[in-house]
This record gives structure tokens, sequence and C-alpha cells, in this order.
């Protein structure tokens, strides 16, 4: 997958949220299936697999045969997706709190899954599609966005809200592995303000959102976190977010 195919995938998985934040579960689910069509096409193109873009139910299975553990599992994801706008449509599922939740990190999961078998596969990727599948800021961010997710549906506000500060703290560190800049994990203000230098535009919205990511806990501790308002749908948009500027900064 190229840099623009993964930033595609995310934005469509950050469109999602959006969608799902505004009550529109509709659009929020056809985001979702679109992030799993789109990284399913893109795998089989580096691949050279032939594919049908109108289902592909098939890529899926030649993901899953190399890792018998995780087949059943992901082909399960993969027609549930594929099928939750239509039940939607139909009234059969109205998508509530906990339900989005569930959607967005099964969809996660599944991206992640089918990046790592097509990494891990004998099929040949090149060197620069490899290494963009396997990257580690990618897996250890989204490791802790994925934490938060589960926590937030398990109505644990404030573990959620430090798995999301760890989830910008790792990317910053990680970055700043990649750069050779030294760092403190204590203190990471430096390496965010050196990443804000590239851009001065984007430079200013990445220090605000980072001290305001690194406020999120006590958020939660002192009761300013209000289930009903959405917040957890903003809080786990917003270190996304960041996430996304710091890698476009680091480039």
């Amino acid at each position: 997958m190229t840099p623009y195919q993964l930033q595609f995938t995310e934005d469509l998985l950050d469109a999602a949220d959006r969608e799902f934040e505004n009550g529109n579960a509709l659009a929020g689910t056809e985001r979702l299936f679109a992030a799993v069509r789109e990284t399913l096409t893109a795998i089989a193109g580096a691949k050279g697999w032939p594919h049908d873009p109108g289902d592909l139910y098939e890529v899926v299975k030649k993901l899953a045969a190399h890792d018998p553990q995780t087949s059943d599992v992901l082909e399960g994801i993969y027609l549930a997706m594929r099928g939750h706008p239509g039940a939607v449509r139909a009234e059969y599922f109205r998508f509530e709190y906990g339900d989005t939740h569930r959607a967005r990190r099964m969809v996660r999961e599944f991206i992640d899954t089918v990046r790592r078998l097509a990494s891990e596969s004998g099929d040949h990727l090149s060197a620069r599609e490899t290494t963009m599948l396997t990257q580690k800021h990618l897996s250890t961010s989204q490791d802790y966005l994925d934490a938060a997710d589960r926590e937030f549906e398990n109505a644990n506000a404030l573990a959620a809200a430090k798995n999301l500060l760890q989830a910008a703290e790792c990317s910053l560190i990680e970055i700043a592995e990649a750069k050779g800049w030294s760092y403190d994990r204590d203190n990471l203000d430096p390496v965010a303000e050196k990443l804000a230098l590239a851009n001065a535009e984007v430079g200013e919205i990445l220090l605000t959102t980072y001290f305001a990511v690194g406020g999120y806990p006590d958020k939660v501790h002192f009761g300013y976190f209000v289930w009903e308002d959405g917040d957890s749908h903003r809080m786990l948009r917003v270190v996304r977010e960041f996430v996304d500027m710091a890698r476009q900064l680091a480039t």
C-alpha cells in the first residue's frame, strides 16, 4: 500500500467517526466498509491478484489462508461489515453508542490484521510497500487507540483517556527515534515543538491538540467528561488526527 492509500483509508475511518458522532449511522457504516474495501483493493493491486472490486471476499479468503487461526474471524468480519449498511437501512440496527464503538474497533482490527498478513505472505511486495504495511508506529499507536476504544466501550473513561495520551506520546517517540532526535520520555514537548516547526499553520494545530490531549485524564478525573455529549467520539477523533498530523509533519 502506498502512503496515499494508507492515508485515504485513515480518512475514511475518521469520516466514519464523524458520521457516527453526528448520529448518521448509515453513512458511518458505509464509510467503515469503504475503508475495508480500499484496504483489500490496495493489497490485491500491490500483489497482482485478480479481484472483483464489487466483491472482495476472495481476497479476504486468500489472505486468511496464510493464518488458519484468523481465517474464520476475518471472513466473518468482512461479511458482517459488508452487510451493516443494508441492516441499518432496514432498521435492524440503530447503531447506538456501544454498537458504533464495536463496529469501529472491529474494522480497525480487521485492517491491521489483513495488512499484517499481506506483509507476511509469501507473495512479493516491494520493500517500500512492506515498510508501509509494517511500520512500528502504525501498530503501536493504533494499539493504544484500539485499547481506548475498548475502555470507552466498557465505560472506563479514565483508562481510555490515558490510552489516548499514550497513543499521542508513542507517535512522537517513534518519530523521534526514526529521525535520530534525542528525547525525554517524561517530557515530549520538545519533540512536538520540533515537528511543529516544519509547517507553521499545521504545527500550531499540532501543539494545541497535543496539550489538549495531555489534559484528557484530568478532564475525566475531575468530572468534565460527559458521555451523553459525545466526548468519547471527540477525544478519539482528536487523537487520531494528532497522530496523522505528526506523521505528515515528520515526512
